[in-house]
């Protein structure tokens, strides 16, 4: 077993395959598809599972993606036209259905139950 010092060495190592894509060696010498940027984190070296998941941040970019839903704040927020155009497809949800716009319109979201009104906003800041 190979200790998260010595994974990050072998990522590090590894060097592109610019005819290719991917890295010189693959399936050869190794099976690396791609470098993780959790390699990256100043810690890396010192943990003992070196695939587990950050929790702190997964916690985090949850609660994030949660929040920003739930108040409608389209920046940050998973609820995105992308997403409700692939929901019409895999789910039978009218109420978040999307109309194609007019012609040299944007697309609109329809509001949905699950986004809090101007007065729960309040309640919850």
């Amino acid at each position: 077993m190979m200790t998260s010092a010595e994974v990050c060495a072998e990522v590090e190592a590894l060097k592109d395959d610019k005819e290719k894509g991917g890295f010189i060696g693959y399936s050869q010498e190794h099976q690396w598809t791609h470098k993780s940027g959790l390699t990256r984190l100043p810690y890396f070296d010192d943990l003992i599972l070196s695939h587990n998941i950050d929790v702190m941040h997964t916690e985090k970019n949850i609660a994030e993606a949660l929040f920003a839903t739930l108040m409608d704040i389209p920046d940050k927020s998973k609820d995105i036209v992308k997403a409700r155009l692939d929901l019409a497809t895999m789910c039978d949800r009218p109420k978040q259905v999307m109309k194609p716009p007019a012609p040299s319109k944007q697309w609109r979201r329809t509001p949905i139950d699950f986004f809090l009104k101007k007065d729960q906003r309040k309640e919850v800041l």
